[in-house]
């Protein structure tokens, strides 16, 4: 265990005294520059944080270090320790709700708990507005929710993508993680070019000596895959949609055929049992006028029914319907006005 008084001990101190107010944009990249220099990081920071004659602006330094040194190994459950053992200490602190929200984050991707990550990473920004670090992580979990429930209300989306621009902005594009974020962000709400953008965005300005640079890029390959799988779900789920609904639109075209059917053959019924009272030639000119209006009728509702679709045969039944109908009711008058002008009887 390092001694207070130790030139270490005292230069530790004295680096984490003089790192600015921990709402500053540099107050994050100084604190993740002295757990780089330190040979053993978590019992340098742990000896800071337990020395309780230290001021609380030191402690919470140290007590940050260690968060990113757990987080950044993937130690989970002993970043959730430390929040957990000082809250009662650093609970006021304005990255403090960054810390809860990583907390919930880490426990796993159900919706509840990242719910409640994603309700303490909005209290983050309200604290913090201007860090990217807390804007992107409010973009990661939203995200993190779109991509396993279909719930998440696009306003949600629009917000996120606003979130991690603001973060792109204040970084002066610098970060790539906070790009293959926006890809994530774009592809649940079907930008899918402009989500691919992004990952080769990520990819070209992730350092090549970062130690975790193979992780990394798998991991935006990884988005890059999801990107597309998402757009292929999209596509196919759009086709069902067409075709639900074309299918739609032909079962009620059977149901309106089903009852022009049945008008059809009441015309039908009706008019052959006018005929039978009548004299043979009116007669015969009703049924001519039956069979033409049937044939008026199905002509009509064909083409209606195959819009944009007119072929020569049902052009060709339409004047067929016409011919009849108006032959029947309209050339024995001719021929009988023809006749009487000729001066016949």
């Amino acid at each position: 265990m390092l001694k207070q008084g130790s030139d270490t001990d005292h230069k530790l101190f004295q680096q984490l005294g003089d790192l600015p107010l921990e709402t500053h944009l540099s107050f994050a990249t100084r604190v993740r520059d002295i757990i780089a220099s330190l040979p053993e990081p978590r019992k340098s920071l742990t000896h800071v944080l337990n020395t309780q004659s230290t001021g609380e602006t030191i402690r919470f330094a140290a007590f940050y270090g260690l968060l990113v040194d757990h987080w950044r190994d993937h130690d989970f459950a002993q970043y959730r320790v430390l929040v957990d053992k000082y809250e009662h200490l650093f609970k006021a602190h304005p990255l403090f709700p960054t810390f809860r929200s990583q907390y919930y984050s880490s426990l796993g991707n159900e919706v509840p708990q990242l719910t409640l990550a994603l309700d303490y990473a909005s209290k983050a920004i309200e604290d913090a507005p201007g860090l990217p670090n807390v804007l992107h992580l409010f973009a990661e979990l939203v995200a993190r929710l779109g991509e396993i429930s279909d719930s998440i209300p696009r306003s949600r989306l629009i917000e996120a993508e606003r979130t991690i621009n603001q973060a792109i902005a204040i970084d002066e594009a610098k970060y790539a993680k906070y790009f293959a974020t926006k890809a994530r962000i774009l592809s649940l709400m079907g930008r899918f070019a402009e989500a691919r953008t992004m990952i080769d965005r990520a990819v070209e300005l992730e350092p090549s000596d970062n130690p975790q640079y193979a992780i990394r890029l798998g991991d935006y390959q990884e988005i890059r895959t999801r990107v597309g799988f998402m757009e292929q779900t999209t596509r196919i789920r759009q086709q069902q949609e067409e075709a639900l609904q074309r299918l739609e639109e032909v079962r009620l075209r059977v149901v309106e055929l089903l009852g022009l059917l049945a008008a059809v053959i009441a015309f039908l019924v009706t008019g052959t049992q006018i005929s039978q009272g009548l004299k043979f030639e009116d007669g015969a000119r009703m049924m001519v006028v039956v069979g033409g209006m049937i044939l008026l009728v199905f002509s009509a509702y064909s083409m209606v029914f195959y819009s944009g679709r007119v072929r020569l045969v049902q052009t060709l039944v339409l004047g067929l319907g016409l011919l009849l109908a108006g032959s029947a009711l309209f050339g024995t008058d001719i021929l009988h006005m023809l006749h009487w002008r000729s001066g016949g009887k």
